[in-house]
This record gives C-alpha cells, sequence and structure tokens, in this order.
C-alpha cells in the first residue's frame, strides 16, 4: 500500500532492546529510504533462586544438649538422648591444631577452649613409601607396628642374659 507523502513518525521495538522512537521521518516521491536503527540495550534483571535444604544442626551454639532435634534432608530425626550431664560439640568452635593463627587469637582474647580427642581405629593411614602407598586403617597400623617391635626386641635379647 502506498503511503501519503509527508512526515511521519516511526516506532520500532524488540525483544531485549528499548523501544525507539523516531520522529519527523520525511516520505517523498521516488527516492528510496533506509532508515538505520540503533536500539539501545534493555535494562536487564535476572532472578535467581536458591533452593537449599535445611540446616540439620544448629550452628549459632556449640553444644547440643539431651532432647535436642537434628533433623535431616531425608526426614530422618534425630534426637540427642544422652546423660543430663553430657552434651554434643557441633557449633563452629571446633578448631583443628594446625590453625595456629586462630588458637593465638583465641590465647590473646582469652576465649576459653576444651580439647576434643577424637579418633577412630578404623580411620585410614596413608605414605606413599610405606605399604606400597595403600591406605591401611589405624588399628592395623597399630598392631603392625607392636608385631615388629615385639620382633625386634625378641631378636635383640640375648637369650641367657635375663637370667644372670
Amino acid at each position: 500500500q502506498d503511503l501519503p507523502l509527508g512526515a511521519y513518525a516511526v516506532t520500532a521495538t524488540a525483544t531485549g532492546f528499548q523501544s525507539l522512537r523516531m520522529d519527523n521521518i520525511p516520505v517523498s516521491a521516488d527516492p528510496i529510504y533506509s532508515l538505520p536503527l540503533k536500539f539501545p540495550v534493555a535494562h536487564q534483571a535476572t532472578t535467581i533462586k536458591i533452593v537449599a535444604a535445611n540446616l540439620s544442626l544448629d550452628t549459632t551454639t556449640t553444644t547440643q544438649p539431651l532432647g535436642t532435634e537434628v533433623k535431616f534432608t531425608d526426614g530422618t530425626i534425630q534426637r540427642c538422648q544422652f546423660g543430663d550431664e553430657l552434651y554434643f560439640a557441633a557449633g563452629p568452635s571446633r578448631l583443628p591444631s594446625i590453625h595456629t593463627t586462630m588458637l593465638g587469637y583465641c590465647r590473646e582474647l582469652g576465649v576459653p577452649l576444651e580439647v576434643e580427642i577424637n579418633t577412630s581405629r578404623s580411620a585410614l593411614m596413608q605414605c606413599d613409601r610405606l605399604n606400597g602407598g595403600k591406605a591401611a586403617q589405624l588399628r592395623q597400623v597399630v598392631n603392625d607396628t607392636r608385631g615388629h617391635v615385639a620382633e625386634l626386641l625378641a631378636e635383640s635379647i640375648n637369650r641367657g642374659a635375663l637370667d644372670q
């Protein structure tokens, strides 16, 4: 369809860009017009929804006394059912002994600390130079060490020396 001659306003839109309006665009007989459009990028906003499981422990305190419930993400509930005088140290106050700077701050600021001894004979120990580099359970390492020490002692004793 032919447009009547005159001046026009042109409005253009594109997804992700601001609308563009150009006024007083002349339309006259015979010329072919090219209308360069430069769309400004629209302000983009992205909404991110973070989905996370509920915390299973109250880490705002350092202890879980008798009756405390721990709710796991699978729906399992575990209740602390030990004696009145006992508690489980579940909070953020556990510091490994290698964190000497943090322990120094505690000492400097007078923060009281308790020693926690946590050992398990099922823990794995590994050394590249021993046992072919394969990990071994602590119980095996302890018992093997006792056996080797006993063997060394037996070999080093002069059988008659203890009788004299």
